[in-house]
This record gives C-alpha cells, structure tokens and sequence, in this order.
C-alpha cells in the first residue's frame, strides 16, 4: 500500500501523460483510492506511459471517466492500468481513437 491515507486523486487538471513509464505503478496497491479524477486527459503517449497506475486499487468504485481520452500510442501504454480493480463499475472510452493501439490486454477487473 504505497499511500495508506490517500482516498481521492485528483488528476483533474492532467490533459498528456507522456514519456516512457511516466506514470508506470504510481498508485499500485493503494487500496485506501476510492476515487480517481482523470476526466481531462485526452493523450497518453509512451512505452508503458500508465502500465499498473491503478494495479490492485480496489477501493476505486463507479465509473471511470476518460471520456476526454482521444489517443493511447506506444506499446503496453495503459496495460493493466486498472487491473484487479474490483469496484470499478465501467469506464468511459467514449472517444477513444484506437487506430494506434497496439495492446489493452488485462485491463479487466
């Protein structure tokens, strides 16, 4: 559990993760996240840019909105990014551009 205390992320202001691993792990296990604010982000861009940002987050519940994601490119870049999040009722992808994902394996709860 890397952040014990922590029940919100507010990444509300967040439009571009980028960079290889930016991202990678950042909240894994923190199980304490009930909820995640990641409703501006429209690119992410880099091998493994949001791998396991979320991973084992089992706290988080509802709906996840990246409504505003419109581009994923470089190789696993949200792979497993919600993974083992049992709470998490749906996720908006709504206009999400897939031209140029390669991977979105284990992203399932």
């Amino acid at each position: 559990n890397t952040y014990p205390n922590i029940t919100k992320i507010d990444l509300s202001n967040l439009t571009t993760v980028s960079g290889s691993s930016a991202c990678a792990g950042m909240c894994k296990d923190t199980t304490s996240i009930t909820s995640v604010d990641l409703s501006s982000l429209t690119t992410v861009s880099g091998s493994q840019a949001c791998r396991q940002m979320f991973y084992g987050c089992t706290g988080i519940t509802g709906t996840i909105d990246l409504s505003s994601l419109t581009t994923i490119s470089g190789y696993t870049g949200c792979s497993y990014m919600f993974y083992g999040c049992t709470g998490i009722t749906s996720v908006d992808l709504s206009s999400l551009n897939t031209k140029y994902v390669c991977r979105m394996q284990h992203n399932e709860r």
